[in-house]
């Protein structure tokens, strides 16, 4: 069929296809997520092709990856939170000490510090562990602090506005939505003038677990809010947080 003298062809389907090191990749249920030479995320199941994961914080690895090291890149899954995570070394850092993970079921990012040069899931131990640079084993997902210290963990929102910021938010009140919560929540809501104009704190409320309620007043344009906590024990699955909005004066 065709040409005899071309028993071969090659079709090109892809540039930098490689993984970025022999260990930037990793299965769970049935899907293998596997990090390219160019630092993006893809996945792949039998007889199908890759599908790529957008990665809304991709500049953490991009930016703050060493090249050099990108050997020392892997990846391993919790599957008991349907999670991959991806460990690299930071430029300047002596070894491992940085990380991106990815929620596969609700297709979330999250990010961080942690100084792991390997981590096995929980399969068939009973939780996950990790190893650190120095050699010192930890179990993960076990217990309620880190280490027997506190937790400390924040997550911070976009900018929230009404009408394209001419009109402030005025907010009222808030009702926490907390799965499993051990320890306080913190709440610091920022606001500013402008998108890119300095954020400035205005307010910062306690949320302890069972709180059903929290009233207070503030007011801005381009809002933001956080949520922080630093105790030990510390736990807590977040559900629908439900701001009293309402509509303040114009700019």
């Amino acid at each position: 069929l065709g040409n005899p003298g071309q028993t071969y062809a090659y079709r090109k389907l892809g540039d930098k296809s490689g993984l970025a090191g022999p260990n930037a990749m990793c299965e769970i249920g049935g899907v293998v997520y596997f990090i390219d030479r160019s630092f993006k995320l893809w996945a792949g199941a039998l007889n199908t092709s890759p599908i790529r994961i957008i990665n809304p914080v991709s500049t953490e690895l991009t930016d703050r990856l060493d090249p050099i090291q990108r050997d020392k890149i892997f990846m391993c899954s919790l599957s008991q939170f349907r999670e991959v995570w991806i460990f690299f070394q930071s430029r300047g850092a002596a070894d491992v000490d940085g990380y991106v993970a990815y929620n596969v079921e609700t297709d979330l990012w999250f990010k961080g510090d942690l100084a792991r040069s390997a981590f096995k899931d929980a399969t068939p131990a009973q939780y996950p562990m990790g190893i650190s640079p120095s050699g010192n084993v930890f179990i993960h997902e076990k217990g309620r602090s880190a280490n027997g210290g506190p937790i400390s963990w924040f997550v911070d929102s976009g900018d929230i506005t009404l009408s394209m910021g001419q009109r402030a938010i005025k907010v009222r009140g808030v009702r926490p939505d907390f799965a499993e919560q051990v320890g306080a929540v913190n709440l610091t809501l920022f606001a500013k003038p402008y998108p890119q104009s300095a954020k400035d704190a205005r307010i910062t409320l306690n949320m302890p677990p069972d709180k059903e309620k929290v009233d207070f007043l503030y007011s801005g344009l381009f809002s933001q809010f956080r949520l922080s906590g630093n105790t030990a024990p510390a736990r807590c699955r977040f559900g629908k947080l439900t701001f009293d909005i309402g509509q303040g004066g114009r700019r």
